[in-house]
């Protein structure tokens, strides 16, 4: 049987820079559902089973006593984390972030076959984990981990709980957020309210030249142009990316800028952070969101757990507290992560929450992702 190995004792020299760890602080009693208490006379009621197990699982994590997370570079993650240290503060938390998922993937995986395990949770979008992680083999079920009746109740998330889970198999990985996208952005003082309410509004002639949008390289446009495709056909794409004669960038907070100064009228590349960033130095307030058809699609923030974790009980621990009402305030407060599909837990962003009545697909589900690889392609083949 091969050795073991974890690189937990050489990263600093090994050159893992990203990796930070969190200050400790006190603890808080540790959160549980609360029971009613007794009335006079009467014995206590015996605890729940799952108390047991949650008291016996929080000790374990606090002997094992750290924890390594990989992610991309979020706040909602970053707060979720710095939340738990101070619940458990016995447990050291280490992350490290990565600009994207192609570039954590190989590098994962390559570890793995090497036996080396560096880290117990990654949070990625799924088509890092679903196609690249799971058919190298390096994930583990997150299902069997979830215990807490506070979070597989249907009555704690929105349209119940066994419609978040995203990979076919419904074991891998659950999303807990509930956010549409705003893919395109108009300049209010350019754009008349009303005047683009479709995709095909975009391709009128007065538009010619004069859109600014993301180059497909940088992998922002193949989940809202995946709807726009299956809806009106690959000859829509190509006039929108081809015909139109848009410009495209890479850099989202250049897109914003021209936005706000009213260098173009329609873009697809504004980010919420970067518009929140803009009005906090005056700017941007002439900038606005479409919630267009086919274009605007459902988003999932969501957690990967990974074979061999050298702290399988802090991991435990972790998953089970984030999909807490504790652990999805923590992420989504004040952090522009969007919105949590909890029914306890307001919406931190309601401009991006799902409208009733509305249909939106998630092209974040297993089933959609290979449509989404298809759009990339074509995308690519039309701007090379």
């Amino acid at each position: 049987m091969p050795q073991r190995t974890t690189r937990r004792t050489f990263l600093a020299g090994a050159g893992a820079g990203g990796l930070a760890v969190l200050g400790l602080a006190c603890a808080p009693a540790t959160q549980q559902i609360p029971a009613a208490a007794p009335s006079a006379g009467q014995p206590a009621p015996a605890r729940a089973a799952w108390e047991d197990r949650w008291d016996k699982l929080v000790a374990e994590a606090n002997k094992e006593g750290a924890l390594s997370i990989a992610s991309l570079a979020g706040l909602g993650i970053g707060k979720a984390i710095e939340v738990f240290q101070k619940e458990f503060p016995s447990i050291q938390v280490q992350r490290q972030t990565f600009s994207s998922g192609s570039l954590f993937a190989p590098k994962v995986v390559q570890e793995h076959q090497a036996n080396v395990y560096t880290w117990e949770l990654a949070q990625f979008q799924t088509p890092t984990g679903l196609t690249a992680l799971k058919p190298a083999g390096v994930l583990a079920p997150l299902r069997p981990l979830l215990f807490r009746p506070d979070v597989l109740g249907n009555e704690f998330w929105r349209d119940g709980f066994d419609p978040g889970w995203l990979d076919s198999g419904k074991e891998l990985t659950y999303s807990y957020g509930n956010n549409t996208s705003g893919h395109f952005t108009i300049n209010t003082d350019l754009v008349k309210d009303g005047e683009i309410t479709s995709v095909t509004d975009l391709l009128q002639p007065k538009w010619t030249g004069k859109l600014l949008l993301e180059d497909v390289r940088s992998g922002g446009a193949y989940g809202p142009m995946t709807g726009v495709r299956r809806k009106y056909g690959d000859d829509t794409l190509r006039r929108l990316y081809v015909d139109q004669k848009p410009t495209f960038s890479r850099d989202v907070r250049l897109q914003g800028d021209m936005m706000a100064r009213g260098s173009f009228p329609i873009s697809n590349g504004v980010r919420r952070e970067v518009l929140k960033t803009l009005l906090e130095q005056g700017v941007g307030k002439n900038l606005k969101f479409l919630d267009l058809p086919y274009a605007t699609f459902l988003l999932s923030n969501n957690i990967f757990v990974l074979k061999n974790a050298t702290h399988p009980n802090a991991a435990q621990l972790f998953v089970n507290w984030l999909h807490t009402k504790a652990g999805q305030e923590a992420f989504y407060t004040g952090t522009l992560e969007g919105n949590s599909r909890r029914t306890d837990v307001a919406f931190a962003d309601p401009e991006f929450a799902p409208k009733p009545g509305r249909e939106y697909e998630d092209i974040t589900k297993e089933a959609t992702l290979p449509d989404s690889l298809k759009t990339r392609d074509f995308l690519v083949s039309l701007v090379g």
